[in-house]
């Protein structure tokens, strides 16, 4: 708020005369504003830290900071490794980047199906390139046993489908991440994943560097990290169809009054009503008091708990 009162006060002023209209009262708009900075005032302001208020959120906040990280250094790791892949360098790089179309067309079917939904199409991403690109050692393995013709396109297949498993992943990491965190820190959790990619991306050209020490050795690390991150995806609750939570837990590590007892709401009251449990209904004025007294009673009529909220 700018606090513009006196121009703001003419421009209403000339619209109403124009329009014919009364004009209005403008003390009711200064007291508006007043009130609402006064809201904004003494409203929290939430930083990274608040990401590790409890065990869960920050298993869930490290989970998805390494999945990030590993979609970035996997991806853009194996998009500066093409030129050291058999055949033309042109014609793989295209390759890799048609992957990435089926890829998304892919997540939009996957992470809305109710079969699969957002976990299991980041793990099944995670898992399909963790797997491809070992098997590039394996390959390696074999590889007199094999033309070097057929060593080479069987490399560049096993690469793009670790490429193609990786774009699958990074875009169902989107969708999981925006809908696992609370709504007033879901744009820090965002946040923090999008620095783990970030660093991700600046380690991959390193990765890459790998090849002059062994050829398949970049393929190992992209593997390994992959299926490292995911197994740890499988602790990730299921976010398809869920409503998206809105209550922060407190800051506990021994026991946390977390959104589980919200059920996803900034009042966390849908278990008195799952008990039947009575309770009186509070307006917007009763919300908005510092302090209000709620009186619980059972369904046999004693009292069960006295609390402010």
């Amino acid at each position: 708020m700018r606090k513009r009162y006196k121009e703001s006060e003419e421009i209403l002023t000339q619209m109403a005369l124009r329009n014919n209209r009364s004009i209005p009262e403008f003390r009711n708009m200064r007291n508006f504003v007043e009130e609402e900075d006064r809201k904004r005032g003494m409203s929290k302001k939430f930083t990274y830290f608040d990401l590790f208020r409890t065990p869960k959120m920050t298993m869930y906040t490290l989970i998805l900071m390494y999945a990030w990280f590993v979609c970035s250094a996997v991806f853009y790791g194996l998009s500066l490794n093409i030129k050291n892949l058999a055949g033309d360098r042109y014609i793989n790089n295209m390759i890799g980047g048609l992957v990435d179309i089926p890829a998304v067309l892919l997540v939009i079917y996957t992470a809305n199906a109710p079969w699969c939904g957002r976990k299991r199409t980041l793990f099944s991403g995670m898992l399909l390139a963790g797997i491809t690109l070992i098997g590039v050692l394996f390959l390696k393995l074999a590889e007199k046993s094999l033309t070097e013709v057929a060593f080479g396109q069987a490399t560049v297949a096993l690469a793009m489908t670790g490429k193609f498993g990786i774009a699958v992943s990074w875009s169902a990491s989107y969708l999981i991440a925006a809908e696992i965190f609370p709504t007033l820190m879901r744009s820090i959790g965002s946040g923090a994943c999008s620095i783990a990619a970030r660093i991700g991306g600046i380690v991959a050209p390193q990765f890459v560097f790998l090849h002059e020490i062994w050829s398949p050795f970049p393929f190992i690390v992209f593997g390994s990290i992959a299926i490292i991150s995911a197994l740890t995806v499988i602790v990730l609750p299921e976010t398809r169809g869920k409503p998206m939570p809105d209550a922060i837990p407190e800051w506990s590590w021994t026991s946390c009054k977390d959104s589980k007892d919200s059920k996803h709401s900034e009042l966390p009251m849908s278990d008195i009503h799952n008990n039947k449990v009575d309770i009186d209904v509070l307006d917007d004025n009763h919300l908005e008091q510092s302090s209000t007294e709620i009186l619980l009673k059972c369904d046999q009529g004693q009292t069960k708990e006295f609390f402010a909220v």
